[in-house]
């Protein structure tokens, strides 16, 4: 089921991309759903490399596949890199509060709080509850489910990068929020998951008609499939 609904996420960041190598860029993002990052790098790096041909909408897109793909190789660094430029990009495309900024905002945060550098992950976070604030208001346009967990992770960078009293208020935040939602069945698992490392997020997706439509719940590791610092080590051990 988790497929399927980023697949129509993909379709949703894709929406209205009018260019002849459409079938190469939906195809990278196909493989990061697949779990085949090292495809999808190489097929993201060549189609960037033919960078005149792209719109702005379009070198948006391969840059920020191509930054998830990297995140999930530990290729941290370079990753960074392209979300930022995917991200100056995209606010030309549709400006600076958007579906699609708050993604390359929360996908940038979850790849630096794998990897342990929380200040940078704080920061993306910062900028992922402004997107959601400004088109959604309190009511949680992502769900409350959705809103409660980037807190979560928003807060514990913070309290990691040692900004203990910030952390408090997005505490208080997120249990205004669980509290006001606490009876519903994806609160309750929410509560019951976010512990163990998995958390329930409510997604959007695009209709047919191109109407967002809110999806059933999904269940994600806290990570969104980056591996942790601890992971990278090992593929990448330090050499003496």
């Amino acid at each position: 089921m988790w497929k399927t609904v980023f697949v129509f996420l993909a379709v949703l960041l894709l929406a209205g991309c009018q260019t002849s190598r459409f079938k190469e860029i939906d195809g990278g993002w196909r493989d990061i759903l697949s779990g085949n990052y090292a495809k999808a790098e190489a097929d993201m790096e060549k189609v960037q490399a033919l960078d005149k041909e792209l719109s702005n909408y379009d070198r948006s897109f391969v840059k920020y596949t191509l930054a998830v793909a990297k995140g999930r190789l530990c290729k941290t660094d370079e990753a960074g890199q392209l979300f930022k430029e995917s991200i100056a990009l995209e606010a030309k495309v549709s400006g600076e509060y958007s579906l699609n900024m708050g993604k390359r905002y929360h996908e940038a945060g979850r790849m630096y709080y794998a990897a342990e550098r929380y200040e940078e992950a704080a920061f993306y976070f910062s900028r992922w509850v402004e997107v959601a604030d400004r088109m959604y208001g309190y009511r949680e346009g992502l769900g409350p489910v959705g809103m409660a967990w980037t807190l979560y992770l928003y807060a514990s960078a913070l309290e990691k990068s040692g900004k203990t009293q910030e952390a408090e208020r997005v505490r208080e935040r997120e249990e205004r929020i669980i509290d006001l939602n606490r009876e519903s069945q994806a609160m309750k698992a929410y509560l019951r998951n976010k512990d163990n490392g998995l958390a329930i997020a409510r997604g959007m997706v695009a209709s047919v008609n191109g109407t967002l439509v809110p999806v059933v719940d999904v269940r994600e590791g806290i990570f969104g499939g980056y591996p942790k610092l601890s992971e990278c080590e090992k593929k990448n051990p330090v050499k003496e």
